[in-house]
């Protein structure tokens, strides 16, 4: 929005110096632009370009990545340089047309009434695949979450065990290529919205400092409280307001109570081909288990 009101036309984004080594070896110089059903309001055309491309565009004012990375890592600012430097870009685009599926399952509710009303469990299930020949494998990002969900279905169908409220799990597709599972079913959904209560995330749900981590969005701090509560980890919570990416972005921007749950500390393998099953903690992952579950039980069977 910014680059927009100064009245920018368009926009290249780089690699930062840290991981500019990978960058050719992560895609991020070659992967296409993934479009979802025309450009958003306001919306700037923009390119990947090499860490090589960027600093020889910054070379006329004696800049680089690595120095504009440092002096806003010292001061906590946005850096901007004019370089007088007219660019003229060409680009030679190839359209390819693809389909990834969402997966939903509806868990019935067992109030005659407040069954008709859901609370949406969600976690995407894709990730980069294979990017120049290296397998990544998303182990935390987010096979993580997606166990979540699918224990707490186990769970529920083995048991039995019904709200008063419905359930419906949804794992998504496309949330690395633009959260377009998740937009697509809010664009297009299978239950009215309006009888949706709460949408609840998880992503990166396995590697982490042992806390769990919440950002919610028009919902009750005490919710996810007691919830911690319950599973005795209220002295491992830590709530935020919205998170700014995720599948429960677009719930969030149609007006629904979200709640986002990742685990709290450091991701060092963080869209790396090094993010391997391995790396996984059973323990966090249970616990993440057990919280998300108490959370969706509580909200489902909230008399309000």
């Amino acid at each position: 929005m910014t680059a927009h009101a100064k009245g920018a036309v368009a926009y290249l984004t780089v690699t930062g110096p840290i991981l500019s080594p990978y960058e050719e070896r992560r895609g991020m110089t070659t992967r296409p632009v993934a479009l979802y059903e025309g450009t958003a309001s306001g919306a700037l055309p923009g390119l990947w370009i090499t860490s090589a491309a960027a600093d020889a565009l910054l070379q006329p004012v004696g800049r680089s990545v690595r120095s504009f990375q440092e002096e806003m890592d010292r001061q906590l600012a946005v850096r901007s340089a004019d370089t007088g430097t007219e660019l003229l870009l060409e680009l030679v685009a190839r359209r390819l047309d693809a389909t990834a599926s969402n997966v939903l399952a509806l868990w019935p509710g067992s109030d005659p009434l407040l069954r008709e009303e859901t609370i949406i469990l969600g976690a995407h299930h894709d990730h980069f695949g294979v990017q120049a020949g290296l397998l990544f494998p998303g182990a935390d990002d987010n096979a993580s979450g997606t166990a979540v969900l699918l224990e707490i279905a186990r769970v529920l169908a083995t048991t039995g065990s019904r709200p008063k409220r419905s359930l419906l799990f949804l794992s998504f597709a496309g949330e690395e290529q633009g959260l377009l599972g998740s937009r697509f079913y809010v664009a297009h959904p299978r239950h009215p919205l309006s009888a949706v209560k709460a949408m609840i995330n998880v992503d990166h749900a396995g590697v982490g400092n042992g806390h769990i981590m919440v950002g919610l969005s028009k919902l009750e701090k005490a919710a996810a409280q007691a919830a911690a509560k319950k599973v005795a980890a209220a002295d491992k919570l830590e709530l935020y307001g919205l998170f700014p990416g995720g599948d429960h972005v677009p719930f969030a921007e149609a007006g629904l109570p979200t709640a986002a749950i990742v685990t709290a500390g450091s991701h060092p393998d963080f869209h790396q081909p090094t993010d391997t099953p391995e790396k996984i903690k059973p323990e966090l992952l249970a616990l993440i288990t057990r919280y998300t579950l108490a959370l969706v039980w509580a909200l489902a069977n909230n008399e309000q």
